[in-house]
């Protein structure tokens, strides 16, 4: 499956960690919202080459953002949507700063 680009499975009820095994270069786009995965974001989903949209919100997903941030801001993603998830913890660099002016309160309901 060398040659799969885009990868939706939205609306499925998957459910479990997202696995940590996405090598696929070619992948510009991949959609798994509105299913039950829960854990954190695998880090591996930001190191693809291609990837421009990723979009995971309506699940139970949480944890550290860090590690996958730092190699977003390597590659042009334009869409990464996590809305509605779990809570999400990171330090945002530089390059991702304007969250914090764009997004106020982004943060909130995290302990």
């Amino acid at each position: 499956m060398d040659a799969l680009e885009i990868l939706t499975v939205s609306g499925n009820n998957l459910q479990g960690p997202i696995p940590d095994t996405f090598n696929n270069p070619a992948l510009w786009s991949i959609d798994l919202t509105n299913n039950q995965l829960s854990g954190e974001i695998p880090p591996s989903l930001g190191s693809l080459p291609e990837l421009i949209e990723l979009t995971v919100e309506n699940n139970q997903l949480e944890g550290s953002l860090d590690s996958l941030i730092n190699v977003i801001d390597t590659i042009d993603v334009t869409v990464f949507s996590l809305h509605n998830n779990g809570c999400f913890t990171a330090t945002i660099p530089q390059v991702i700063q304007w969250l914090a002016s764009a997004a106020p309160g982004w943060e909130d309901g995290c302990d």
